[in-house]
């Protein structure tokens, strides 16, 4: 057991460094030519069809719409008695915001001015529909392979969990409300707050910060 922790320690302790790269690459220009050609390419697949559903796909992966469904499955899981679920999931979800907003404020990467089609404020680095996005469904899916045991079923969720994580990344840089680094370092920001919260969550430190039985 001390070794599997060890393992998962180090794991995530990778991914947080791999982040750290990112970071350090983006905030001295050197991903400026990667992130231009990847994005004008994604630029030149626009059409009006495609435009509107990457729109689709950004605003239920918005901030504001992501807090609604959390206030909403939150709910759902303390009437069902749940609630150290409940806290569980609204804990690493507000983990997951407050660690984008900082690192925003810490980069200072401002957005692309290339081919916006979407008028976003704030700050660029990283995407916060990509991290926030990936730590919401990764944390249902998370709740749910400890509570379904249908395999099949628990197969088709995870396929459409990241494939819509996956086009919500995209359509931030379809958009142009981000660059392609952006993206990647929300990945791999929300995977490690991901990481971290199931890591505390199973060896039962989750259970002692919050005081819940």
């Amino acid at each position: 057991m001390a070794i599997t922790g060890k393992v998962k320690f180090l794991s995530l302790a990778a991914l947080a460094a791999f982040f750290l790269v990112i970071a350090v690459a983006v905030a001295n220009g050197k991903t400026a030519n990667f992130d231009i050609g990847v994005s004008n390419y994604i630029y030149s697949l626009r059409n009006p069809a495609a435009t509107a559903i990457m729109h689709g796909i950004s605003s239920v992966s918005s901030t504001p719409a992501t807090g609604l469904l959390t206030a909403v499955v939150i709910a759902a899981f303390w009437f069902k008695n749940r609630r150290k679920t409940a806290l569980f999931f609204g804990a690493t979800l507000l983990v997951s915001v407050i660690a984008n907003n900082a690192i925003k404020y810490s980069v200072h990467r401002f957005r692309p001015d290339i081919s916006p089609l979407e008028d976003a404020s704030f700050y660029s680095f990283p995407s916060g529909h990509s991290m926030n996005s990936l730590v919401f469904y990764g944390t249902l899916l998370y709740i749910a392979h400890k509570s379904i045991k249908n395999k099949q079923l628990l197969a088709v969720l995870d396929a459409i969990a990241i494939i819509f994580v996956a086009f919500v990344g995209f359509s931030r840089v379809y958009l142009g409300a981000h660059y392609p680094t952006d993206v990647a370092a929300g990945f791999v920001a929300g995977t490690c707050v991901l990481s971290a919260a199931i890591f505390m969550e199973k060896t039962g430190k989750f259970k002692k910060v919050l005081a819940v039985e």
